[in-house]
């Protein structure tokens, strides 16, 4: 009886490959080329999102959450949009969420921040 061949997964993503041979950057590139239009004036806000003590998966509740913001965002532009990112270190994990504004008015921005609310996490 001949031993069937162990597979190896593919890997999908191409991060092996992007990790041994990074593309080359220079100014003439054209992820540089695209303009985001910003308010005259921009300021950044952000709130930051950590689990509730005793949360039985941390990742997932963060994975979550981070897909809930990105739902909240459909059809809007990137400058009215809510920007999900997620931070994990040896010793935390949590959910920053960054919004656009103007200093003439930051009632909006910081009004927006104020609403979000997940289930599962706490503002810090």
């Amino acid at each position: 009886m001949a031993a069937k061949a162990q597979s190896i997964p593919q890997d999908n993503t191409g991060s092996f490959v992007l990790s041994q041979n990074s593309p080359p950057i220079s100014l003439a590139s054209a992820v540089l080329a695209s303009i985001v239009p910003l308010p005259e004036h921009p300021l950044i806000v952000y709130s930051i999102f950590a689990c509730r003590p005793a949360t039985s998966d941390p990742l997932e509740q963060l994975e979550v959450a981070r897909r809930t913001v990105l739902l909240k965002n459909k059809g809007q532009a990137i400058v009215d949009s809510l920007l999900p990112a997620v931070h994990v270190s040896k010793d935390s994990a949590a959910l920053y969420v960054f919004a656009l504004g103007s200093t003439a008015c930051t009632c909006d921005v910081h009004g927006v921040l104020s609403r979000l609310e997940f289930e599962t996490l706490i503002c810090a």
